[in-house]
């Protein structure tokens, strides 16, 4: 919309009649002429320019749906973008008192404004525009000095590279976000936060939960350059946030406490009577199946990884896989002690009836029976049959000492596990994770 001749007559007699009389539109149609809208705010046909600076504030809503499989999550938050366009300078050129021109969207201005990317993105919504986006809206902020201020609200899935799961669950994820305009090199336009003092408030607040984790802004860095991944390819000025995720699961502190309890139920059975053969197989294989579907649950919760001996260990999984050995080494303990028993009992019935020519066996139903056998090995039984099988024998019989494993194994097995938790416990911090943080360059 153009001014009438009559009302530009107006405004160099009276400025103050014009600026009563115009329009935010008429303003903003006076500012447009001769306004290129696909050339930046400083670019120049034929001279070199300087860069000009896109300022970037980012405030968080929620962050949720944080996945570790995907190793994504999603961002609600309010995008402000502010620059300098030298061209919608109205503050000498009495066209409204007014010290800045309200819009409700971008499209309709016709003016130059930056297409922005976020490198780590899966997907991202901005309000305003068209679609149901618009709901959202958005809101355009032309000051009398010329300095835009465009503010939308995002909805973003991020993902982020550098999750490392080592130290599950003590551990600390850090995640990057590069905010970026595409199609201009850092030599033409450098994208950084708005200001010091609004920096403190961008990104993620200074303790913002979201499930188990708990997250914190890290940093922020204007002005970031990187590398060109392609020949001709002019690489973006990013501005990039870092903040740490901080997990406090309770779920995973009760994994870790009921694998403890189940090992202490396993070591219970040591004080049932090996009479009671169906209630201690039956402890120590539920006690060992527990654990092992809690191990199973951990590993579903986190992506495919590559073999342990490639350096990927997860701490809960080793302590887990300790645990579950634990049980089953209670399982085998009972095997070895009903096998030193039905020794003791086939030793016992042996001696007893050894002067009377009788031989004792145990039947399948675990029942010592005697027959009448020949005394002593076979006349026909050569030197070294008869010697081997006193060895057999002998062996045969000092495997009766398994009978009182049970024994050893009340005294032996909390002080073997104590050792071993202590020592997974102070090893976590060995375990790998993601030390130096955000990295330097877009993900």
């Amino acid at each position: 919309m153009r001014v009438p001749p009559l009302l530009l007559l107006l405004s160099f007699f009276s400025p103050g009649l014009a600026a009563a009389f115009l329009t935010q539109s008429a303003v903003l149609s006076e500012l447009l002429v001769e306004y290129d809208a696909t050339m930046r705010p400083s670019q120049t046909e034929c001279s070199a320019t300087s860069a000009d600076h896109i300022q970037v504030q980012i405030v968080t809503d929620a962050l949720h749906s944080i996945d570790q499989v995907s190793k994504s999550y999603a961002l609600d938050a309010l995008l402000l973008l502010v620059w300098s366009d030298p061209r919608l300078d109205y503050s000498t050129r009495n066209l409204s008192c007014a010290d800045a021109l309200t819009f409700e969207s971008m499209d309709v201005l016709g003016i130059w404004s930056p297409k922005i990317s976020v490198p780590q993105a899966r997907s991202i919504s901005l309000g305003g525009g068209s679609g149901k986006m618009a709901a959202d809206g958005e809101s355009v902020e032309i000051g009398a000095d010329g300095t835009v201020r465009w503010l939308r609200r995002m909805h973003a899935l991020i993902h982020c590279n550098s999750f490392s799961f080592g130290r599950v669950p003590f551990d600390t994820q850090y995640c990057q976000m590069d905010v970026g305009v595409l199609g201009y090199s850092y030599e033409e336009l450098t994208v950084g936060w708005l200001t010091q003092e609004a920096a403190a408030n961008a990104g993620v607040e200074a303790s913002l939960r979201s499930g188990e984790w708990i997250a914190r802004l890290e940093s922020l860095r204007s002005d970031v350059r990187v590398p060109a991944p392609l020949s001709g390819y002019r690489p973006p000025s990013l501005a990039a946030l870092c903040f740490s995720l901080e997990r406090s699961s309770h779920g995973a502190d009760f994994t870790i406490l009921v694998a403890v309890l189940l090992v202490i139920a396993s070591y219970s059975g040591f004080y049932i009577s090996p009479a009671a053969a169906p209630a201690r197989i039956a402890l120590a294989f539920l006690c060992f199946l527990m654990v092992l579907n809690n191990l199973n649950s951990v590993y579903s919760k986190l992506p495919p990884l590559v073999r342990f001996s490639d350096g990927e260990r997860v701490w809960i999984s080793d302590f887990l896989t300790g645990t579950m050995i634990f049980n089953f080494l209670a399982l085998l303990e009972f095997a070895a002690v009903n096998l030193g028993l039905r020794l003791v009992a086939e030793q016992r019935a042996a001696t007893s009836t050894k002067e009377g020519g009788q031989h004792a066996r145990i039947t399948e139903d675990g029942h010592a029976r005697v027959d009448e056998v020949e005394v002593g090995p076979p006349a026909s039984a050569t030197r070294a049959r008869r010697a081997a099988l006193y060895v057999v024998h002998r062996a045969k019989w000092r495997l009766t000492a398994l009978s009182q494993l049970d024994v050893a194994m009340r005294v032996v097995f909390p002080i073997t596990y104590g050792i071993f938790c202590t020592v997974m416990f102070s090893l976590v911090d060995q375990y790998g994770t993601n030390e130096h943080g955000c990295v330097t360059i877009a993900n």
